[in-house]
């Protein structure tokens, strides 16, 4: 880090020190997300066993509570290039539908536009190329067993279907939770589960590449407005013409503040069963964490927590009553 420090006043009038060269240590190749070309890399097989991890792991906590991914229906929210849908089939399940939306990836992309429908479109194709990469590694059997389809968890509306529904690095960004769970609910069957594992909006990497300032949990204590005027006045050098527009579009439109204790309340009020509520804490953060930083997040959230500041990741189990 460069120690050469900076102050940014919000409109609160709180005080937030800078330091050079932070965002770089946090996320070290936020860069990449401004490469539209990066999106073209091949997904290599090899990659594609390492990502499958998720699936196994998952497999292995439902273990421990009587449930398996073999011979179930299953659902993967934010699937990407579907590799934990492949997987899942891998380990026997009946079914593997994954479902994502493509305006997540034109929303961050330089020189793309959510309105425009052949920029979504230009995303939609992306989504079926990374899936057809990812299916090189299984059988014609497995194949047959995985479906996709572009729809937000919003926009759920299957009864009944799922026996389980998993997300990995998604949760994050349903801007809804309430109407995203009411819909994973309705959408389980009776004694089904959901598994998911996220990077929550308050860890120190909660801005993702975009969002993520020289500032400790900088995005975390920033209003719209602050952190559009810190963009402005903290420009990173060589970003496109529109890098403070995506940045705020992906601030406001890609990233919930979701604490954890309001992730508990709409998970009873959506009448599952918490099962496990694993936080994934990084336990050498508190160091850097003092008074100042915690009371200036505080005020616009209230209901945070030291805790949800020290997490890299969530790890949610719940059940749907019989």
């Amino acid at each position: 880090i460069n120690y050469n420090m900076s102050n940014f006043t919000t409109e609160n009038n709180s005080i937030i020190k800078s330091f050079g060269g932070l965002k770089e240590q946090l996320k070290p190749s936020w860069r990449g997300i401004l490469k539209p070309e990066n999106k073209l890399i091949p997904l290599t097989i090899e990659k594609t066993h390492i990502l499958k991890k998720d699936t196994y792991e998952a497999e292995s906590l439902l273990n421990n509570y009587g449930y398996t991914i073999k011979d179930s229906n299953i659902m993967d929210i934010g699937c990407y290039a579907g590799i934990q849908c492949y997987a899942a089939a891998e380990l026997g399940a009946k079914s593997a539908k994954g479902i994502d939306i493509p305006e997540y990836f034109t929303l961050q992309t330089t020189g793309k536009n959510i309105n425009n429908n052949d920029d979504v479109e230009e995303h939609s194709n992306l989504y079926t190329k990374k899936r057809k990469e990812a299916s090189t590694a299984f059988s014609p059997e497995i194949l047959s067993k995985i479906s996709f389809e572009d729809l937000s968890v919003h926009n759920l509306t299957e009864k009944e279907k799922y026996d389980i529904i998993f997300s990995w690095e998604t949760l994050e960004h349903i801007i809804d939770n309430k109407k995203g769970f009411e819909n994973i609910y309705n959408a389980l069957v009776p004694g089904g589960v959901s598994l998911h594992t996220y990077n929550p909006f308050f860890s120190i990497t909660g801005g993702h590449s975009l969002c993520t300032t020289n500032s400790p949990w900088g995005h975390a204590r920033m209003t719209v407005n602050d952190f559009e005027k810190y963009t402005k006045e903290n420009l990173p050098q060589d970003v496109p013409d529109d890098f403070l527009e995506i940045s705020l579009n992906f601030f406001t439109q890609n990233l919930n503040r979701l604490t954890q204790h309001d992730l508990k309340q709409i998970l009873v009020d959506s009448g599952f069963t918490i099962l496990e509520f694993i936080p994934h804490v990084n336990i050498q953060l508190l160091k850097n964490i003092n008074n100042e930083i915690f009371y200036q997040i505080k005020q616009l959230y209230p209901t945070i927590t030291i805790t949800d500041l020290i997490c890299d990741y969530v790890t949610i189990l719940i059940k749907k009553p019989e």
